[in-house]
């Protein structure tokens, strides 16, 4: 049973109003044309770049300065939807360490639209929240909550949505950089196929991090001057829990037969397209990569079953840093920003751990990925907080 709050029931996703600048292209045909970069690449070098990217992080970049932990503190948590792994895992891992501290917490389900999300957080300003967290949300999408939060003075912090903060919105944002992610699976696709990649990108434009990480891996690819990128493909979140996505690139794979590689733009829409693409008869034809590392899509991978490739992010530590600084904002400290970083997407991040995970990785995870066991950043945290 769901411990989430819904402001609309417990119902599928609906679809989403949000204009015809995020609604999902149809299945006409791409385009023969390719764009190609005219910059020169190191294919033995993007090779040894990928085989450091799947050992994953090896160095703790999180906070060392301790923070008083107040007592009878109420937290909301507010996912974008309660059916996306990109926006539970990390409401999940806040909402652990938060527990762990005392607090009481409330997880409120934005069912996955942009009214969902705005009324999920107007349910926590007035439930009486001392401070909000929300996952994967749009600022744009809550904006009188955020304007209902800030006249209360309630501290609202961000977890994986991938934006700056600004005056009377987020007060920070936790995440990992994906920028990076996207580089790092544009990488991945160039060394497999070995520079021949006729590859097409699946972006979904209601999430900063995905554009992001979409972008990055389309502008990686296209350096490498021997492989094709056709045009970008979008889809919306709605999609992801329906047949109609997966029937889709079905159609639009059988139009387009060249194609061997995709990103799909997040776990979820990875998971929807890896069966239809298998029942299809078309396992073998195309290779996808993705990111958030959820542990159905590493067993994909591990497979070799369509998706090839994932980046995985931990989503626990996503929950330390945020309560890290949401901490530190009750406590009326100044935020931790992360040494040598600037940019104010991660400059609060903590250097989230990432890791590549691909098919011929001989070392695979049973579960989300865990950096833990490599930078044991769970004691190290917890001693912050006072914990033993």
């Amino acid at each position: 049973m769901s411990r989430f709050v819904s402001p609309q029931g417990f119902v599928l996703i609906a679809a989403l109003a949000i204009g015809s600048a995020v609604t999902a292209c149809g299945t006409a045909s791409a385009p023969a044309s390719s764009s190609r970069s005219s910059d020169s690449f190191n294919l033995a070098a993007i090779k040894k770049q990928v085989a450091t990217l799947e050992k994953g992080a090896t160095v703790y970049e999180g906070p060392t300065q301790a923070v008083k932990v107040p007592r009878h503190i109420k937290l909301a948590v507010v996912p974008c939807s309660e059916a996306l792994a990109g926006c539970e895992d990390a409401s999940l891992g806040v909402e652990a360490v938060a527990k762990r501290l005392g607090w009481s917490v409330t997880l409120y389900n934005g069912d996955g639209t942009p009214s969902g999300m705005n009324d999920a957080m107007q349910q926590a300003v007035t439930s009486g929240a001392n401070a909000i967290i929300t996952g994967a949300v749009n600022p744009a999408f809550i904006v009188s909550g955020l304007k209902a939060a800030a006249a209360r003075g309630i501290p609202v912090g961000s977890a994986t949505e991938g934006v700056a903060p600004s005056p009377g919105g987020y007060k920070f944002d936790i995440g990992p950089n994906y920028q990076t992610m996207g580089e790092a699976d544009g990488d991945y696709i160039i060394a497999n196929s070995n520079g021949k990649a006729v590859f097409v990108p699946w972006n979904d434009l209601e999430y900063s991090s995905v554009v992001a990480f979409v972008d990055a891996v389309t502008a990686t690819v296209k350096k490498c001057t021997t492989c094709t990128v056709l045009p970008t493909q979008q889809f919306v979140s709605a999609d992801v829990s329906v047949t109609s996505l997966g029937a889709r690139v079905v159609d639009f794979l059988r139009t387009n037969p060249k194609i061997d590689y995709m990103v799909a733009g997040y776990d979820p829409a990875a998971a929807v397209m890896v069966p239809a693409i298998d029942s299809a008869g078309l396992r073998g034809k195309v290779q996808i990569v993705s990111v958030i590392g959820a542990a159905q899509n590493l067993a994909y991978v591990k497979a070799g079953n369509v998706q090839t490739g994932d980046i995985g992010y931990d989503s626990n530590y996503v929950g330390y840093m945020a309560v890290y600084q949401i901490t530190r904002l009750l406590d009326h400290m100044p935020l931790w920003t992360t040494p040598g970083i600037t940019n104010p997407i991660y400059k609060y991040s903590g250097d989230v751990p990432m890791k590549l995970y691909t098919s011929s990785d001989p070392s695979f995870p049973i579960g989300n990925y865990d950096a833990n066991s490599t930078l044991h950043y769970v004691s190290k945290m917890q001693a912050l907080f006072g914990l033993k």
